[in-house]
């Protein structure tokens, strides 16, 4: 007999698994997530909890699938992490402002202390500006971190359009 099957939009969470951790903390994944054992989740819950932990960049693919308990649901998900946490950026960049500038990112994920990242922007150009800053992620509180930010910008002054001064930052 055929039965037809209709899917349902929110379920309750018996227990929750994690497979393929090693450089990520479950408290990390978890608070990404943002669901929990013994409460009802929505399957819109579910995806936006999906969507925060690909978007960590810590993931290279990530999978789960349900498991019937009576009658609620166990879910295991399996995570494969990026093989590689360091990442080098280029880029060009153009603007009125700064002109045209050579940017380089340097992102080191995992630097020092699990779930942080370190990460350095500079823009290598006439007016040239620099980013560094340090995150750690522990989970459900709130990110803590530690940001530094220089520029170098000249700009003028007009008076009945026409320059009278130029001014360096």
């Amino acid at each position: 007999e055929k039965i037809k099957a209709t899917p349902f939009s929110e379920f309750f969470v018996e227990d929750i698994e994690l497979k393929g951790l090693d450089k990520v903390s479950e408290n990390y994944v978890l608070s990404k997530l943002r669901i929990k054992q013994g409460e009802i989740v929505s399957a819109k819950e579910l995806d936006r909890g999906m969507d925060q932990l690909y978007g960590s960049q810590y993931f290279k693919s990530i999978s789960y699938h349900l498991e019937p308990v009576d009658t609620s649901f166990k879910i295991i998900f399996k995570l494969v992490e990026n093989p590689s946490m360091t990442q080098l950026r280029l880029g060009l960049h153009y603007d009125d402002d700064f002109k045209t500038a050579l940017l380089l990112n340097f992102t080191q994920r995992n630097f020092l202390i699990k779930n942080s990242k370190l990460s350095a922007d500079f823009a290598v150009s006439d007016n040239p500006r620099f980013l560094v800053s340090y995150l750690l992620d522990f989970g459900l509180i709130p990110t803590v971190g530690l940001k530094f930010r220089g520029n170098r910008f000249e700009t003028r002054l007009y008076e009945n359009l026409v320059p009278t001064d130029q001014l360096d930052y």
